[in-house]
């Protein structure tokens, strides 16, 4: 039999596909390594963008929300404690613009923030108006309605784009019930989701 430095021609031939195995093995890992390290320093600079940046004066950040938009940029939305007023944040890539949607809801509010079809939908409790109302921009316009009225201090708000509406749970204070809004612009129905139960409804939460 024909043998080779003691190796016959099948073993050879195994040795060296082993050993071709091998080195594609140790590219891939080596490849995979710089990608990883790659993708890191990536997230790390995009997460940089984020830092150190000053979102408002004193007073913001009662009843944060965030959300992102279409292009993968996060949204802010919060009230203001001196003013009273409802802001929203968007991040332009290297910059936030706020703008106030609100002047004064007469007092703090819970909020909640969802975009829907590419647009940005809030949701906040106004106090002067005693009512859950919603705020939405569509080509750069923000107006705003009531979804549900002739509630009292309405807090723990929750919204998430169900289908083809809006669902919005919030808890009633004046009732102690845990409420559900349904709907879309100019069109809501609302329910009592547990309109049984004594002050049900703190720290809601709501998903699809």
């Amino acid at each position: 039999m024909y043998k080779n430095n003691g190796i016959s021609p099948s073993k050879e031939l195994k040795l060296k596909q082993k050993q071709q195995s091998s080195a594609v093995l140790t590219s891939f890992l080596r490849l995979s390594f710089f990608l990883s390290i790659a993708l890191l320093s990536l997230h790390t600079y995009a997460f940089a963008q984020y830092q150190g940046i000053n979102l408002g004066l004193d007073g913001d950040g009662i009843g944060v929300s965030i959300a992102i938009d279409s292009s993968h940029r996060p949204a802010i939305l919060h009230v203001n404690a001196n003013t009273k007023g409802l802001i929203y944040k968007e991040f332009l890539g290297s910059s936030w613009q706020e703008t106030v949607i609100e002047n004064t809801l007469g007092a703090t509010s819970d909020t909640a923030l969802v975009f829907y079809s590419g647009n940005p939908h809030v949701f906040y409790y106004d106090q002067g108006l005693s009512a859950l109302r919603h705020s939405y921009r569509v080509s750069g316009v923000w107006s705003s309605e009531t979804i549900a009225s002739g509630t009292s201090s309405d807090s723990d708000i929750s919204a998430v784009v169900c289908g083809s509406n809006i669902c919005v749970s919030h808890y009633e204070a004046g009732t102690g019930n845990l409420r559900l809004v349904k709907g879309i612009t100019g069109s809501w129905a609302s329910q009592y989701v547990d309109g049984v139960s004594t002050d049900a409804g703190r720290y809601n939460d709501i998903a699809v």
